[in-house]
């Protein structure tokens, strides 16, 4: 499953002249009035998207799945337009965290691969603010993790830890939470004190 509708972005051009192939076949009145409705067609989108109106209206077909490029649904409106919406900031406390780990001389923050690959959150996103707090890149395996100066951050369910976490789960469940560990990756962290910049 594509993780971004950005993705399929350079199909577009192969499906709008796929779509429009048969249009110079007809006959001069039906080809003005094909030309007339995806003019129509096109100035509604335009209008949708740019002016946020017409709402979202589509119709699953069989086989559809939750995905963000909406595979097997038809979508005729859509006034959020091809990506769903504004850029979200809902990634500013895990910033401020890992501006406060750079601050303590933190240079490498990995991500646990095995929490961080859904409800939101993405890998590469991840690394890229990182790198952003001027932290290096070393990679998602927590075995990198030998020296203080690397950090580890894990999500975790706070109940079942049973500890607070150094930041609640900005993104999708809000029962996760952010757990901090700096020099060692520990056995259970349950039972280890997170490094909570």
């Amino acid at each position: 499953m594509l993780k971004d509708p950005r993705y399929t972005l350079p199909c577009l051009v192969y499906i709008a002249v796929i779509a429009t192939a048969w249009v110079p076949s007809l006959r001069r009145r039906w080809r003005i009035v094909a030309v007339a409705a995806l003019a129509a067609v096109a100035i509604f989108n335009g209008a949708s998207q740019l002016g946020g109106v017409g709402g979202v209206h589509s119709i699953d077909l069989p086989n559809a799945v939750n995905s963000p490029i909406g595979e097997y649904r038809f979508t005729w409106v859509n006034e959020l337009g091809f990506f769903g919406g504004p850029p979200s900031d809902a990634g500013r406390p895990i910033v401020a965290m890992l501006d406060r780990l750079t601050q303590r001389g933190v240079t490498d923050t990995i991500f646990d691969a095995s929490t961080f690959s859904y409800d939101g959150y993405h890998l590469t996103g991840l690394t890229l603010l990182a790198i952003r707090t001027k932290q290096g890149m070393p990679g998602f395996t927590p075995a990198y993790v030998t020296s203080p100066k690397t950090a580890w951050v894990v999500r975790a369910n706070v109940a079942a830890v049973g500890r607070p976490p150094c930041l609640m789960s900005p993104l999708g469940d809000a029962r996760m939470g952010l757990y901090v560990f700096r020099g060692r990756v520990p056995q259970d962290i349950a039972r280890t004190r997170p490094d909570c910049p």
